[in-house]
């Protein structure tokens, strides 16, 4: 089974050369971890309809998706405009994309406390960070201010969501995060350049949450983060980012999936080394 990862397209800063000529590589199934264009654009959606031409295609949604309006506004729409058809948003929720492997996948957001300074990482999303001058929320019928404290209170809803599904399914899991979820997201020697609060924004540190789970995921999948990233953990998950980023290069590479049988007639799924 060939899958095909990547994120952080950002198809409204394509030349229109790139728009025209972007191609997908061949593959059974597209996973795109969010950041598709700042906002949810008609036209960019029939964009990706078109260049998926009829691939399974699972997105999850991104932090920039939501700029100009609200979150529950943003997935609703997304979700109405790719109904009935190949792509299929994702968002605090599982599906199955081939028998006894199942997709889960959300914007995640983060905990803010990769530093163990959350107040701090709070006020600095205020004053280094886009996404709250340009992510809004209806209150009372009204337009007001969307605050650090509601993405937290997405992650933890979100992380509990997953934990939840994971301690249920015998299935094998793809988990897909728009941000990050372990610290070798950041894809750096942190000798030479240490966390900062600002890191705080960018992933949480999940391992040992998630080494605990009844079923860990065997693939995460993060974007956000635009730095490439194919990186084996210690329990065996493989962590794996593909961003093109505003201006980037997306790499063309297809992950190939192993499915074996166990005697049960259970089937398991693997990364090919």
């Amino acid at each position: 089974m060939k899958v095909f990862i990547c994120s952080d397209l950002h198809v409204d800063y394509l030349t229109p050369e790139e728009y025209r000529d972007f191609t997908f590589p061949k593959a059974d199934v597209y996973l795109i971890a969010g950041d598709h264009m700042n906002g949810v654009i008609e036209e960019h959606y029939q964009w990706f309809i078109e260049k998926t031409q009829g691939v399974p295609t699972y997105f999850s949604l991104g932090n920039h998706d939501f700029y100009g309006s609200s979150r529950d506004e943003s997935i609703a729409k997304a979700k109405h405009l790719l109904a009935n058809t190949n792509i299929h948003v994702v968002q605090d929720d599982h599906i199955e994309i081939a028998p006894g492997l199942q997709l889960w996948a959300a914007d995640f957001w983060t905990d803010m406390n990769l530093t163990d300074n959350i107040p701090k990482v709070m006020g600095l999303s205020l004053t280094e960070w886009d996404d709250f001058k340009h992510i809004d929320k209806k209150e009372n019928g009204q337009r007001v201010e969307l605050l650090p404290k509601e993405t937290l209170d997405w992650h933890q809803q979100s992380l509990q969501k997953f934990c939840d599904f994971a301690n249920s399914t015998e299935d094998d899991i793809i988990f897909m995060s728009h941000h990050g979820v372990f610290i070798e997201s950041l894809v750096r020697d942190f000798d030479e350049k240490p966390l900062t609060d600002i890191d705080g924004l960018r992933t949480s540190d999940l391992y040992p949450c998630f080494s605990q789970l009844k079923k860990p995921p065997f693939l995460v999948i993060n974007g956000h983060i635009h730095i490439h990233n194919h990186h084996k953990m210690p329990n065996g998950t493989v962590l794996y980012c593909n961003p093109r980023g505003a201006h980037g290069v997306l790499k063309q590479e297809v992950l190939e999936l192993n499915v074996t049988k166990t005697e049960n007639g259970q089937r398991t799924y693997s990364i090919q080394d």
